[in-house]
């Protein structure tokens, strides 16, 4: 049985995002996200490589370009015309080669005061480190050790990321690593490996009672912890950049 792939709507991106905004989600996956930025009044147009998910997104937002983000030359005109109030990059960079070159292009299709949304994951995270130290660096299906990750940030060299792009960092956010660990057993249980009949629905996780407990009762305090020490407690590191005067 093909693994579920579950989806997530990164809240603190969704904090960041506004309202009534013209937005460009890249590798925007089955459109989670980007369906919940419709939701609060945004117009989202989404570039996604995989076609299974692309097909999904197509349903859920307004323009989905399925191909590279990185060939500028095929994006359809509607994109290649920027004029993006907020351009979202979350969990992006870490898979590009070039994230520093990719993150100043597309930066380009954005209006002059135009906002940057990137989220990365944080490899200095509680559990990396603690893996670290007993000597353990394996690689993982999904995650911060995604198998698929070609780059690797900390909190200091995402702002530096953003710096070296031309983005001056206007605001920051996060997304906790507390409760969030015990996520790969969550997971493990809806994959079927908690016995028979669990779920593999790509929605399993968020569209849980227990998930919206927890976005709403939970999460607020869990993220405010974390901010305490975000290089260690943060699993996302979300900045807004603009560009540099």
């Amino acid at each position: 049985m093909a693994k579920p792939y579950y989806e997530d709507a990164n809240l603190a991106v969704l904090r960041q995002a506004g309202i009534g905004k013209r937005v460009l989600d890249v590798g925007c996956g089955r459109g989670r996200l980007g369906a919940e930025l419709k939701r609060r009044g945004n117009t989202v147009h989404g570039i996604e490589m995989d076609p299974d998910a692309a097909a999904v997104a197509a349903t859920r937002l307004d323009l989905v370009h399925r191909g590279d983000a990185t060939d500028f030359a095929r994006l359809p005109p509607e994109i290649r015309s920027g004029g993006y109030d907020a351009i979202v990059l979350a969990d992006v960079l870490e898979h590009i080669p070039d994230s520093l070159g990719f993150l100043r292009k597309v930066c380009e299709l954005l209006r002059p005061e135009g906002r940057a949304i990137v989220s990365l994951p944080n490899v200095a995270v509680w559990p990396v480190r603690l893996s670290l130290a007993l000597g353990d660096f394996t690689y993982a299906d999904s995650g911060i050790l995604d198998r698929t990750h070609l780059r690797f940030f900390t909190r200091a060299t995402a702002n530096r990321l953003l710096a070296d792009a031309g983005l001056r960092v206007v605001a920051s956010d996060l997304n906790p690593c507390i409760v969030r660990a015990a996520l790969p057993a969550i997971k493990a249980v809806l994959n079927g490996h908690g016995g028979a009949g669990a779920p593999s629905d790509p929605a399993a996780i968020i569209d849980s009672p227990a998930y919206r407990a927890y976005a709403r009762w939970i999460e607020p305090v869990e993220a405010a912890i974390a901010r305490l020490r975000p290089e260690l407690l943060a699993f996302q590191i979300v900045l807004v950049g603009v560009r540099a005067a």
